[in-house]
C-alpha cells in the first residue's frame, strides 16, 4: 500500500482514541513511514464528503527584503603566496 501524499510505504499501526463514544479505545489505521499520513475508513469518508477548500494566497503588500551582496570579510582577494613573492 502506498501513501496518497508522498507514495511512501504505509504500515498498519494502532492508535488510541480517547474521545470515541462507541467504547473502542484502540484504532487500527495505516500510517506512512515517510510523511506520517494516517488513513482509515473514517478519515477517507470525511475527506470524500468534505473536500478541502483551496484558497489563494493574498498578494504581498510590502516588497521583499533582500540582503546586499557584500564580499565575505574572511575571503581573501589575493593569494598569500602572491603577496610574498
Amino acid at each position: 500500500m502506498s501513501c496518497s501524499r508522498c507514495q511512501g510505504l504505509m504500515i498498519v499501526d494502532a492508535f488510541i482514541d480517547m474521545d470515541d463514544d462507541s467504547g473502542q479505545l484502540w484504532l487500527g489505521a495505516a500510517r506512512c513511514l515517510n510523511c506520517g499520513e494516517v488513513a482509515d475508513l473514517g478519515i477517507a469518508r470525511n475527506r470524500a464528503t468534505h473536500p478541502a477548500k483551496v484558497t489563494s494566497c493574498r498578494p504581498r503588500t510590502k516588497p521583499r527584503r533582500t540582503r546586499s551582496r557584500s564580499p565575505h570579510p574572511l575571503r581573501l582577494t589575493a593569494s598569500p603566496q602572491a603577496t610574498n613573492a
